[in-house]
């Protein structure tokens, strides 16, 4: 709360010189002349003449001109009144009031009116005075007043007040008129007159004077924030009058310190008098200050009072406000008309655009890639009303990047917007990440935190408990201290350094170490220094080196004897006291040689009790009122102190400071309750009480001491005023009570209630006596919390306030219950929460594991609060004299004499020696002994799986029905665990309600099954499926397990080493104890390819549980791909006989008296394709409207270009389709739901400079990465995207109109502009740009060398210069960039205008030529452009152009002269034809007013058409990209598409019944027609009829298993592997892992090849440790150019990137592959393959042969149930120890499954 008092006539004052004078007078005057006139005559003649002359004249005056009229009484007072004493004074007033007035004035006051005048005065003054001024006073001043004001004060006030004395006279101006009265005094009372208007000029301008001061009282009367608000106090002096009557004071306004858009504000006026006039109007306005002269009037409002009274004014504000400077306006007047001022104020508001309050929900605070955001965005208003309304909401990544956006929601007719945003990318922003809400002008945030995370093949939980003093260490108890402690026995129990639960069987070496709370340190057999690093593994005596456990299942206890470990500490019996014990413990299982490690700390501590004051160790107290302090006695970890110990005693000491008596010290032992632990002191101040000073502590144990201290509250007068409640818990629609009490009889205590930053009640109480209680209602509008502030004025005018703030619980009006109910399904295979609120209220629930939240995370709603108040009143609000500069940030201690400034503030060091004033509310001090750890608890988890489990099941939101009930059913996840629910309702007649209490359920089954296995295997591999059965009953089960028959896999039988697959139905019967897990292994051997479902069903009489598990079988070698393209164009004819489309694959497999065969038998397949357009690309059914390198082009995703791709090739794509109006809305959302993904990719490779990396691991920018079209980088892609005014954004000139997408997606400026930028940095000053890396792509490399400015050589950079100019060039007509940008662009036009004559390379010139065209101001253009024409090859009719020839599609003819077609070859130059090819069509496309469209244009687009290598896509992501690009732009060209329909019908020469008929119209034009043909060799006939063009592919796939047959590259050895045969090596009798070393190497004629590719395919069954493949890239990246590597879990391939490959250096990697899930009979052929990525035609593809895989049966990888010597058939027994003390419990856990092999 915040007071600003002021004096009647403060208009004046307040617009003309406040600062001036305020200063001059504050510094001069109030120190000299103030006390001296203050003890001699200030209440002699001012007094009687201010009484009764003020008034009269101040109303003339102020009707007129209160400024002239003040100006012109003080100018005569001067003159008239100042013969003697005032000689001197007069002149240096004029000047310099403040300064020479205060110090003359007072020297003559002081010598002669002190001695002469004081006496006189005193009778003279006061009786003549009196009457004198009553009669001429009136006349004369008001006469003077109007006349010399209006001619003489103008000038005399602009040369003597203007700058010093302005505010002094205007403040004075009805005092100053005592002066004039003065005159007709007497002669010997003009000094003493003189003297008083020194004295109140001083006086009065220290009233201006406002200094901010902290009132603090009773804290635990309070709530936890029920701080008093700060006060603005006005040093004012107290009139000592001797018999004469004080001046009383007659209003007080009360205001808000801010204001919001859209708002009520009320303003509290109360009129406590009326003097001498019928009414009192009081006009409040708010303004806002355009500039210093202009200000605009926002809203207003005013009331007349005919009675003394309080009453509230209310202003509307507008809804639209703009941030600024606003400033409120309070001034009264003595008639309903306006006339008659009688005070006036003004002082500034704070805005804050905010006017409501927005909760941000999400489902949990971290995830992962491949896991999505749901949210909840509930806007509610103060009162916890919902809000109907639209929002804005984005979100940002971690590098501040806007990955998605959403316009204009909503708000359902719940009142709540929700959302849910997918994090599906392979690589994303790690970081801190945050959700951004726009809603009625203010911005709202809510961050969440994205971890990078990857299944491990086994983890370990290794937990603690905490030790007392006696090292006893309890294993089954939940410590007390939930953030710093762990219950090693249950799962639900876990906390700060929790690691999940599971099972495993290994063996177990330990170890133990030590740790100060603050340093970590291994303590060891060596004397242990607490700073030095000691090892503990030494063998000693008493502790052995390691504790090993040799076998164990599920669970190991590792004990520590702690006497043992107190021998290497010292310190005798506390030797452990204060000391962090990390436990580490290591878990082999060498069965299969891995190893998990995972470590606990724990802090042993006494049995020491730990003492603290709630509410702060600083207070303030009032006399005579008694207050209570509260004493918390706890144990050091915060927990509650033993309730049965005996020895519960408390020594209290308090030290009572009075005055004139000094110190008394009383102590006493106070008991500790044994229900609460917190004690109760009451302490009671006197009259005569200047300070408490108290201290707590436990007997005889000093350094348990904890110290409070109370200081007397600080009155001038020592009138105080306490206001308390005893209404426990006040309610909406109840009454709260509050007390007050005075130590002074007052007539009225006038109050105010504040609530969210404005006033929603204000009343006046009469008081009878000291004390008084009195009721107040309840409102909505108080809720959750309010302010209520109570003040008194007394006779002398002196105020005395207190506050209190108290909580308000508004759940009465809407409660919401909620309860489960599992016995809906006997399966449990749902729950149902059944919830209770108000009718038709919109009700919401989230879960949240148990173990995240007892780390402490939430998920639920929080709330805001708000306080601030202004107050104008003319009473006198003083604070303890201080010389405290607080414009320099410092403030007065209690005392008034010391000083702390801002940075002392709560920095625990007491700068307040005696009271402690800089330390008061420091809540963190109260906690100085807390354990810190250096890892938050959760923060270590992270890479956890179970951490990361989704409550998204219990994510649901519904309305009640008219009774107020719901029942949602809903369906948990199968794994045990436990959840905590929350939930909220709203209503709209009563607003927020919260699901009360902590809501635990448990989503296990009593018995329930869980399947794992391999899913993807091949034909003739026997899989076993993982069937574990968890039992949870009470009681041993029986359970039932049925695997279903069917024609597409067969159970296998086995009997010793043969495995015979049955078919039909199989029943097992599975034992499995109480609260137990058992586990089988079903063998499964697949009868066919293709996707099949393996249903397996569990059956108890308790209940029943089923698991469907699907696997993809595919074919045994290595997959061999053929593709043949044929455009049909029917523009001119309308029918058209292809060519037989010819099928490459042998009819019969096997090779006539030879071992090998042609291909795997039954694994040719061909299918036919059908798509309409020139741009052979769309969003094909396999895709799921989501474009990939991966479903385009068949290349892996680890890279930024493959980010970029991403996204260019979704938006290229998605604006072709809705080109022709035809794709449907809720195709739209699919495809930039996939693009919204794709960002998240891209933005992750971006900079803060604004370059783009190609690997994730680099920050080093590429300059053609950052523009290569291939990766099309920021710029590129964005601005060859879109062509949309607001964001400017295209992709490749794509050319799509985007803007009514925006609520799907948008891409940001802000990024594109720092790339842009970025980009300059990489120009040299001849326009030239340069690669600040390695070149990736390397057609990108410089052909031509050239001689700088400087006389040196270097390396033109033609193509990449071309490349970021188009980049560049198009961002200027997309968005407004820097002129630097646009300078940039004409020095790269003028370079290539140029250099271009001297290009040899058709890539270059290609993509020159169309730089040139794009930057709009070449002229050298249309040269460049027949240079081009120049370099172009021909083939069929065909152009294109290249470094070398390219031959068309075969179509040959047999004996039966019919054409066949034969499939598209490999060329080692097809990526760089097609690019070239693309970008020369660009270039002629920007030229053809000259030329003809059918014979340039479409030759090319012909050849094009033929270069596809995929169905769809090209050769890679760069050329496709651009191919894409040039295609899409020459479509759009053709005005007859809309018309287009063509219908195609297929035959097959091998099935004369087999028809195909495929109808393409503006419907499907862009669907991708896909078939299979029904004979694998061959060839298929077809004719197409309509008009149009359309392309037609056929794929053919056949497996081959010898490395000869598969189709060699065009330049053969360019690459190879060495003898990675033999560096393959498996290990294990059972072959259970696979060490790989594979070193590729390049034999191009370059020196280094581009980025190279090496991709590994895996046998079935085996996985590698994801994050052991990135720590090894990490390692090697210095002395390797391996940069990346991923892991395709699909198709089983395990990835590395090359910046390049060379011919001298080796690149070698290294990984192992484990079996992670059994399989029999593995194929012993495994493909592995390298190539460049933007050049995939050289390349080197081959495979490895593992025979012994073959021979693997089932029971020799223990892959069933039926196989008697493997850990499954039976168990171990579990040797536990529990002879120790001190216990490591250990869990071991697979993330998957449980590795179980030999």
């Amino acid at each position: 709360m915040n007071l600003l008092s002021h004096s009647d006539s403060a208009e004046d004052s307040a617009e003309d010189s406040a600062e001036d004078s305020a200063e001059d007078s504050a510094e001069d005057s109030a120190e000299d002349s103030a006390e001296d006139s203050a003890e001699d005559s200030a209440e002699d003649s001012a007094e009687d003449s201010a009484e009764d002359s003020a008034e009269d004249s101040a109303e003339d005056s102020a009707e007129d001109s209160a400024e002239d009229s003040a100006e012109d009484s003080a100018e005569d007072s001067a003159e008239d009144s100042a013969e003697d004493s005032a000689e001197d004074s007069a002149e240096d007033s004029a000047e310099d009031s403040a300064e020479d007035s205060a110090e003359d004035s007072a020297e003559d006051s002081a010598e002669d009116s002190a001695e002469d005048s004081a006496e006189d005065s005193a009778e003279d003054s006061a009786e003549d005075s009196a009457e004198d001024s009553a009669e001429d006073s009136a006349e004369d001043s008001a006469e003077d007043s109007a006349e010399d004001s209006a001619e003489d004060s103008a000038e005399d006030s602009a040369e003597d007040s203007a700058e010093d004395s302005a505010e002094d006279s205007a403040e004075d101006s009805a005092e100053d008129s005592a002066e004039d009265s003065a005159e007709d005094s007497a002669e010997d009372s003009a000094e003493d007159s003189a003297e008083d208007s020194a004295e109140d000029s001083a006086e009065d301008s220290a009233e201006e004077l406002f200094i901010r001061s902290s009132v603090t009282e009773d804290k635990m009367k309070r709530s936890a924030c029920g701080v008093l608000a700060a006060l603005l106090f006005i040093i004012i002096k107290e009139v000592h009058s001797q018999g004469i009557i004080p001046k009383q004071a007659t209003y007080a306004v009360v205001a808000p310190t801010k204001i919001r858009p859209n708002q009520k504000l009320t303003v509290a006026a109360t009129v406590m008098k009326l003097d001498k006039s019928d009414s009192f109007t009081v006009r409040a306005v708010v303004r806002y200050l355009v500039s210093e002269k202009l200000s605009e009037e926002i809203c207003s409002a005013e009331y007349a009072f005919s009675r003394p009274g309080t009453h509230n004014l209310i202003l509307e504000t507008p809804a639209l406000m703009r941030a600024g400077n606003y400033t409120i306006r309070v001034s009264g007047f003595g008639d309903t008309s306006l006339q008659g001022l009688i005070f006036v104020n003004e002082t500034k508001l704070e805005f804050d655009s905010k006017q409501i309050s927005m909760f941000i929900q999400t489902n949990k605070p971290y995830y992962n890639q491949r896991q999505t955001v749901l949210m909840r965005l509930i806007p509610l208003y103060p009162n916890s009303m919902p809000v109907t309304t639209t929002m804005d909401v984005y979100i940002k990544d971690n590098n501040g990047i806007t990955v998605r956006q959403w316009y204009s929601l909503h708000t359902n007719a719940g009142g709540v917007v929700t959302l849910n945003f997918p994090l599906n990318s392979n690589f994303l922003a790690y970081g801190k990440w945050s959700i951004n809400v726009n809603c009625l002008g203010h911005t709202y945030s809510k961050t969440f935190m994205v971890y990078e995370f990857s299944a491990i093949d086994m983890y370990l939980n290794c937990c603690t408990v905490s030790a007392t003093v006696d090292m006893y260490l309890n294993c089954c108890t939940v410590s007390a201290a939930v953030d710093k402690y762990i219950n090693c026995c249950t799962a639900s129990a876990a906390v700060d350094k929790y690691i999940n639960v599971g099972t495993v069987s290994a063996a177990v070496d330990k170890y133990i170490n030590f740790a100060a709370v603050d340093k970590y340190i291994n303590v060891g057999t060596v004397s242990a220094a607490v700073d030095k690093y000691i090892n503990f593994g030494t063998v000693s005596a008493a502790v052995d080196k390691y504790i090993k456990v040799e076998y164990f299942e599920h669970r190991a206890i590792v004990a520590f004897n702690t006497e043992e470990l107190q021998a290497y500490v010292g310190g005798g019996d506390n030797g452990l006291i204060g000391k962090q014990l990390k436990a580490t413990a290591w878990v082999q299982d060498w069965y299969f040689n891995t190893t998990a490690s995972g470590y606990a700390s724990t802090l042993v501590y006494s049995e020491q009790i730990q003492l603290s004051f709630l509410g702060g160790k600083v207070w303030s107290f009032k006399p005579n009122i008694p207050f209570k302090i509260y004493i918390a006695a706890q144990r050091l970890d915060k927990s509650a102190v033993d309730p049965y110990i005996e020895d519960r005693d408390i020594e209290i000491s308090v030290t009572t400071t009075d005055t004139g008596t000094g110190e008394n010290t009383v102590t006493e032992l106070v008991p500790i309750p044994k229900d609460t632990s917190v004690i109760e002191y009451w302490l009671h101040p006197t009259d005569q009480t200047k300070q408490f000073v108290v201290r707590a502590a436990v007997p005889g144990e000093l350094a348990t001491e904890k110290v409070l201290v109370a200081t007397k509250y600080w009155s001038p007068a020592n009138q105080y005023l306490h206001i308390s409640t005893n209404t426990a818990r006040p309610a909406v629609d109840n009454y709260i009570i509050f007390a007050l009490q005075a130590n002074v009889f007052v007539d009225i205590v006038y109050y105010y209630i504040v609530a969210t930053g404005n006033i929603v009640a204000s009343d006046s109480i009469q008081m009878y006596s000291r004390s008084k209680l009195f009721s107040v209602a309840v409102s909505r509008d108080m809720a959750p919390s309010a302010t209520i502030v109570a003040f008194f004025v007394s006779p002398a005018g002196q105020v005395s306030a207190d506050s209190l703030q108290f909580h308000v619980d508004h759940t009465k009006l809407h409660q919401m219950k909620a309860k489960f109910n599992r016995g809906k399904n006997f399966n449990y295979d749902t729950i149902e929460i059944t919830a209770w609120a108000d009718p038709l209220s919109y009700v919401a629930f989230s879960a949240l594991e148990y173990q995240m939240y007892h780390l402490g995370i939430r998920n639920g709603l929080t709330w805001d609060q708000f306080s601030g108040l202004y107050i104008f009143t003319d009473a006198n609000v003083s604070s303890v004299y201080t010389t405290c500069n607080m414009t320099k940030g410092e403030y007065p201690c209690m005392d008034g004499q010391s000083c702390y400034n801002y940075q002392q503030v709560c920095n625990m060091a007491t700068t307040c020696t005696r009271d402690h004033r800089d330390e008061m509310g420091c809540h963190r001090n109260e906690s100085e002994n807390a354990i810190l750890y250096e890892i938050g608890g959760w923060e270590r988890t992270k890479h956890i799986g179970a951490f990361y489990r989704d409550g998204a099941f219990m994510w649901t939101d519904q309305f009640t029905k008219p009774d107020g009930r719901i029942d949602i059913k809903i369906k948990p996840p199968a794994f045990d665990a436990s959840w905590v629910m929350s939930g909220f309702s709203l209503s709209r007649e009563n607003g927020l309600a919260i699901l009360p209490g902590l809501h635990l359920m448990n989503s296990g089954r009593p018995m329930y099954i869980n399947v794992a296995g391999a899913k993807a295997v091949r034909l003739g591999e026997i899989l076993s499926l993982r069937v574990t059965v968890f039992n949870y009953w009470t009681e041993e089960l029986d359970v039932l397990l049925t695997i279903k028959g069917s024609k597409d896999y067969q159970f296998v039988e086995v009997s010793g080493d043969v495995d015979n697959p049955v078919d039909g139905e199989q029943h097992v019967m599975v034992p499995v104890y109480r609260n137990s897990v058992r586990q089988i292994y079903v063998p499964i051997q697949p009868s066919r390819t293709g996707a099949i479902a393996i249903p397996i069903r569990a059956m108890s009489f308790i209940a029943g549980h089923s698991v469907t598990h699907k696997i993809t079988v595919g074919h045994n070698a290595i997959a061999d791909r053929n593709i043949t393209n044929y455009q049909v164009d029917l523009r001119v004819a309308n029918s058209k006989v292809l060519p037989d489309l010819w099928l490459p694959v042998e009819e019969f497999p096997e090779v006539f008296e030879q071992r090998h065969v042609h291909y795997v038998p039954g694994s040719p397949r061909s299918y036919v394709s059908v798509i309409g357009d020139i741009i052979g690309i769309s969003f094909f059914p396999s895709t799921n409207f989501n474009l990939q390198t991966g479903n385009v082009i068949a290349q892996p995703s680890g890279c930024g270009a493959e980010a970029l791709f991403n996204v260019g090739v979704n938006v290229n794509t998605l604006g072709m389709l809705r080109s022709l109006g035809s794709f449907e809305n809720e195709k739209v959302t699919k495809v930039t739901e996939s693009i919204n993904v794709a960002l998240q990719e891209m933005f992750a490779y971006l900079n803060n400079e604004g370059s783009f990396k190609e690997f994730d691991w680099s920050s080093r920018g590429s300059t053609w990465d950052a523009f290569q079209p291939t990766t099309i980088s920021l710029l590129m892609q964005f601005f060859f995207a879109f062509r949309v005014s607001a964001t400017a954004l295209r992709v490749m000139t794509f050319g799509i109109k985007a803007r009514d997408l925006r609520n799907y997606f948008q891409m940001p400026r802000e990024p594109m502009n720092r790339t842009a930028n970025w980009l300059l940095t990489n120009q040299d000053n001849m326009g030239r740009f340069t690669e600040n890396d390695v070149v990736h792509n390397r057609r990108f490399e410089s052909h031509l060398e050239l001689t700088s400015n400087n006389g040196t050589a270097v390396q033109a950079n033609i193509a990449l210069t071309a490349l970021c100019l188009i980049a560049l060039a198009q961002a200027s007509t997309a968005t407004s960039l820097s002129n630097a940008v646009i300078e940039g662009i004409q020095l790269s036009t003028n370079y290539l205008d140029s250099n271009y004559q001297d290009i040899t390379d058709p890539f270059e010139m290609a993509i020159t030529s169309y730089a040139l065209f794009v930057s709009g101001t070449s002229r050298e253009k249309y040269n460049a452009l027949n240079k081009l024409d120049a370099m172009k090859r021909t083939v069929k009719d065909m152009t294109y152009w290249s470094t070398e020839e390219v031959p068309a599609i075969v179509q040959s003819s047999y004996q039966d002269r019919v054409l066949r077609l034969q499939p598209k070859s490999t060329g080692a130059t097809t990526a760089y034809t097609v690019s070239s090819t693309s970008y020369a069509l660009l270039a002629y496309m920007s030229a053809t007013q000259s030329l003809n469209e059918r014979t340039v244009l479409d030759r090319m687009q012909r050849f094009l058409q033929e270069q596809h290598m995929w169905v769809g896509g090209f050769s890679s992501s760069q050329d496709t990209l651009v191919a894409l690009q040039a295609l899409t732009e020459l479509a759009d060209r053709d005005q007859s598409r809309a018309s287009y329909e063509m219908t195609f019908t297929f035959k097959s020469d091998q099935d004369p019944n087999w028809v195909k008929t495929v109808h393409l119209n503006k419907d499907n034009w862009f669907d991708l027609q896909r078939f299979e043909t029904p004979s694998h060799w061959g060839s298929i006939q077809a004719v197409a009829k309509g008009h149009g063009l359309a392309l037609v592919q056929m794929e053919t796939i056949q497996n081959f298993d010898s490395a000869h047959q598969i189709a060699p590259p065009p330049i053969p050895n360019i690459f190879d592997l060495g003898n990675f045969n033999l560096n393959i090596k498996t290990r294990g009798f059972n072959h259970s892992w696979i060490d790989y070393k594979i070193c590729p190497r390049w034999n191009g004629e370059s020196d280094t090849s581009g980025m190279a590719v090496l991709e590994v395919n895996l046998p079935a069954g085996y996985l590698p440790s994801v994050w052991a493949l990135q720590g090894y890239v990490a390692k090697m990246n210095e002395t390797t150019s391996v940069r990346s590597t991923e892991y395709n879990a699909n198709d089983g391939i395990v990835v590395f990137y090359f910046e390049y490959l060379n011919k001298s250096q080796v690149n070698c990697v290294k990984f192992r592959a484990y079996r992670w899930y059994p399989l029999a009979h593995v194929a012993d052929l495994t493909g592995i393959k390298v190539y460049e990525y933007y050049e995939p035609g050289n390349y080197f593809s081959s495979m490895y042969e593992k025979v012994q895989f073959v021979k693997l049966t089932v029971c020799l990888v223990c892959g069933s149930y039926q196989c008697p010597y493997c850990p499954n058939y039976n168990s171990a027994n579990l040797s536990l120890v529990t002879s120790f003390t001190f216990l490591v419990p250990l869990l071991s856990t697979l993330f998957v499954s449980r590795r179980t092999f030999y």
